[in-house]
């Protein structure tokens, strides 16, 4: 593997920019609702449920299995998609894709009309990952490995960050518009994304790439050896560590999904005379505390498993910043005080959040790399278990569990099942065959 070039920081660059509107466009309905009394008598100019007359339950399935279901069912031909295909086409079709739901979404009349935008934005951003991810690992030596997904997962945060200032668009310009401006502000990566990127691509299978003279970004040279889809995910779950991956992930997007439905909600409820602070604030924990756990996640990783000799180390990363999470989240979900209670809610970011380029990295490593897509795509899969949170959130506090309660109980849970799952991944990492 050569060492990346410049245009492969350029490629890197544009990747993270199509993944913070992926983002944006995922976590945007989370940001024009609300539930409270104050919030039911607003204008349904600025909020989606009293614009179309839904309530905290179907919020719940249109956040969580209306983007999901599909999305997991997707990812997993999207992976295999991706150790066959031109990665560069994958993801522009499908930035394309998500761009035309989301924008679809501001004309939407009914609850009907917006989970099936939602259901055609899950279909678009499951081909995203798989192909972004590998091109990444394909670009970039093990010793950077970890940074650079890290680099690009910064994209959730950043999103995050510019979903949850769309409180302030929606009452700006109201929610339709707000919509629509996020659907059609895709346009510049994409661009910036064709032109850097290769025409030609390719799959992340070995004896099918080369490197573009002068790119440091893997092409396709020659039609890769297929093998058959079963087959493959046969040969990914024979990886022990793996299994125990797949699992710490589902039960930390569990925890992620959780926060990402509910947090804005509970924080309009809890502290309705300081929407817009909050909106500004947490734009920036999830920004800034987000970005900075990701990439120092992404750093440590690298650092500590010594450029790939010890992969197993990788695992303690997300293990020990879910554990270190927990107080901090409770004090941001049930500290009374609107500073402190976001003083938590920073800390819980920066502990937890510095799991995903570890995991990534991890995951790369200990597959080979002809059915890396494919691995990767079953991870996108498990979150079909991860997605349960926000509609059993959504279905307990309708019929009267305090949401305060359900938020202090689900999501501690979450984490010290996911620090258990990775540990034992490093354990059995560990006796596994090295790269």
């Amino acid at each position: 593997m050569p060492q990346a070039t410049s245009r492969a920081y350029i490629v890197l660059a544009a990747l993270t920019l199509l993944y913070i509107h992926n983002q944006l466009a995922r976590q945007l309905p989370s940001y024009l609702v609300s539930f409270s009394a104050t919030g039911a008598a607003r204008s349904a100019r600025e909020l989606m449920n009293v614009d179309l007359g839904f309530n905290a339950e179907q919020y719940g399935l249109l956040v969580s299995f209306g983007f999901t279901l599909l999305y997991v069912i997707c990812s997993f031909p999207a992976g295999v998609a991706c150790d066959i295909y031109p990665r560069k086409w994958l993801i522009l079709v499908s930035a394309t894709g998500w761009s035309l739901a989301t924008a679809g979404s501001a004309m939407a009349q009914s609850f009907t009309h917006v989970i099936c935008a939602r259901v055609l934005l899950g279909i678009a951003q499951a081909f995203a990952g798989p192909a972004s991810h590998t091109l990444i690992a394909s670009s970039f030596p093990p010793a950077f490995r970890a940074t650079a997904h890290s680099i690009y997962t910064s994209g959730i945060y950043i999103g995050g960050a510019g979903a949850s200032l769309s409180v302030l668009a929606s009452r700006a310009l109201g929610w339709r518009r707000a919509a629509l401006l996020v659907g059609l502000s895709s346009l510049p990566p994409m661009i910036l994304l064709a032109v850097s990127l290769p025409s030609r691509s390719a799959s992340a299978a070995p004896s099918a790439t080369t490197t573009a003279k002068g790119t440091g970004v893997v092409v396709a040279a020659a039609s890769p050896a297929r093998r058959s889809v079963r087959a493959a995910v046969l040969e990914v779950l024979s990886i022990r560590s793996v299994r125990w991956l797949l699992a710490g992930a589902a039960a930390r997007l569990f925890a992620g999904f959780a926060i990402g439905a509910w947090v804005a909600p509970y924080y309009r409820a809890a502290f309705p005379t300081h929407v817009s602070t909050f909106s500004l604030l947490f734009a920036a924990i999830v920004a800034g505390g987000g970005t900075v756990a990701v990439v120092c996640g992404g750093l440590a990783s690298d650092r500590m498993t010594n450029a790939g000799r010890r992969p197993e180390r990788a695992a303690y990363i997300p293990a020990v910043g879910a554990l270190l999470a927990i107080p901090f989240w409770l004090v941001g979900v049930r500290s009374d005080h609107f500073g402190l209670a976001l003083l938590g809610l920073l800390g819980a970011y920066l502990c937890a959040e510095t799991w995903f380029g570890a995991t990534i990295a991890m995951l790369q490593a200990a597959v080979p790399q002809a059915i890396s897509g494919t691995a990767q795509g079953m991870l996108n899969v498990v979150q079909i278990f991860s997605s349960l949170s926000p509609p059993l959130i959504g279905f307990l506090y309708r019929r009267g569990a305090p949401l305060r309660l359900l938020l202090s109980l689900l999501v501690p849970g979450a984490y010290v099942l996911t620090a258990l799952c990775f540990w034992r991944a490093g354990l059995a990492r560990a006796a596994e065959p090295k790269p």
